[in-house]
């Protein structure tokens, strides 16, 4: 049986060049795990559904090591959970160095191996990288008066008087913030700053 696995990071990244390479490979949608989750480790819904759903020699197809994971830790961990454990043959769809398949001589498994290592190292790398990029633009943002989060919800014209009449235990918080069109919580705070 032939699998895929395809991951982005965000629920706003796009899926499709992924999901074409694994038509490409002649894998249907029913055969394609997706998640949208980060690759900083492996504790990921559809990543484990697809160890559930692997047999001794079915073969995983991946377009790159980085949709796999960016943990130069975790990365050959969870690789030799597949290839040694599971008997997973693997196809990294844009680096036949690093396919593992089932008959590969010692030599050609310690090549993997090196690849594996070091692929695994550059990936880490990057999500690294990715992450102080955020981290500067978040500050240089901050210097600029850049305000992040949600903007604060407006309060309807008659909130003093529904204010007045929850304090006054004419109305309870859920249906005085149904009123104020808001979450319980956020009416609760917005009501204590009230005198």
């Amino acid at each position: 049986m032939k699998w895929g696995y395809v991951r982005v990071s965000t629920k706003g990244q796009h899926l499709r060049r992924q999901l074409d390479a694994m038509h490409e490979e002649g894998i249907d949608d029913a055969h394609v795990i997706i998640d949208k989750a980060s690759g900083k480790n492996f504790n990921r819904a559809g990543y484990k559904k697809l160890l559930r759903l692997l047999k001794p020699k079915d073969i995983l197809c991946i377009q790159s090591l980085d949709r796999l994971g960016r943990s130069y830790e975790e990365i050959p961990v969870e690789w030799n959970k597949l290839v040694r454990e599971k008997k997973v043959s693997i196809r990294i769809l844009d680096m036949n160095l690093l396919n593992s398949r089932e008959g590969m001589t010692r030599e050609e498994y310690f090549m993997a191996n090196m690849m594996l290592m070091f692929t695994s190292f550059c990936a880490d790398q990057e999500r690294r990288k990715i992450r102080e990029r955020q981290k500067q633009g978040i500050i240089s943002a901050k210097k600029r008066g850049i305000k992040f989060g949600r903007h604060p919800l407006p309060e309807p014209d008659n909130f003093e008087e529904i204010v007045a009449r929850y304090k006054s235990k004419k109305l309870t918080g859920a249906k005085a913030a149904k009123q104020c069109g808001m979450n319980v919580n956020t009416f609760y705070k917005k009501a204590r700053k009230r005198k």
